[in-house]
């Protein structure tokens, strides 16, 4: 139930593309999870799928369900391509592209959010540093934010957003980095030498007017 096996689905009609095994199965988790009388939750998280059919899914459960904010992982794209996305950590992630190509999905509504890039956590089971989305730190920074109080305020900044349990981010960002990816909606998580940690910093949810 891997991403790559959601690509090549859609990529190989012999796999079924909309129609096959994986596909299928996500579409009919977030299915159940759309109906408000059996499930009960705030936010949803599918870490590490990327892939526009399961994702524009995900955002249709959340908006069905009118009460909950979908945190939504993002398809990264390498230096030399817009057509391929990353497949492999040893791929050097482009921020331009990244930013341009979801930008193209037009996408429009308040009920997701999108974060970049991925984090390194420390794996409780072996205490190894193992490179993750950002969903997964993402979902610590709206607990911190509960925890603070007032959870209306935004989960970002120093206060609110400030990843504890995060050690580093897969993508350096710079200041023009940062604007590229908030000029397209996407919440960028970067690393603050000052205060010693990474922090998300940004609070948009994917929205196209200013509310």
């Amino acid at each position: 139930l891997s991403n790559t096996a959601v690509t090549h689905e859609m990529d190989f009609a012999a796999r079924g593309q909309s129609r096959g095994p994986t596909v299928k199965t996500y579409k009919k988790a977030l299915e159940i999870l759309a109906n408000t009388s059996d499930v009960d939750i705030q936010l949803l998280a599918i870490p590490g799928i990327r892939e526009p059919i399961i994702t524009d899914a995900g955002i249709d459960a959340v908006e069905s369900r009118f009460d909950a904010l979908y945190i939504m992982d993002i398809e990264e794209y390498p230096i030399d391509s817009t057509s391929t996305p990353v497949t492999s950590s040893q791929q050097n992630v482009s921020v331009t592209n990244t930013a341009s190509v979801f930008s193209l999905r037009a996408l429009d509504t308040s009920m997701a959010a999108a974060y970049f890039p991925d984090v390194v956590v420390t794996d409780p089971g072996t205490g190894t540093a193992v490179r993750v989305p950002p969903s997964v730190s993402v979902l610590g920074a709206f607990a911190l934010n509960d925890a603070v109080a007032f959870p209306w305020f935004a989960p970002a900044g120093f206060t609110r957003g400030a990843l504890a349990n995060t050690h580093d981010i897969a993508v350096r960002l710079s200041r023009a980095n940062m604007d590229s990816l908030y000029d397209v909606d996407i919440n960028p998580i970067t690393k603050v030498p000052a205060q010693n940690g990474i922090v998300v910093w940004g609070q948009k949810t994917l929205l196209a007017r200013q509310s």
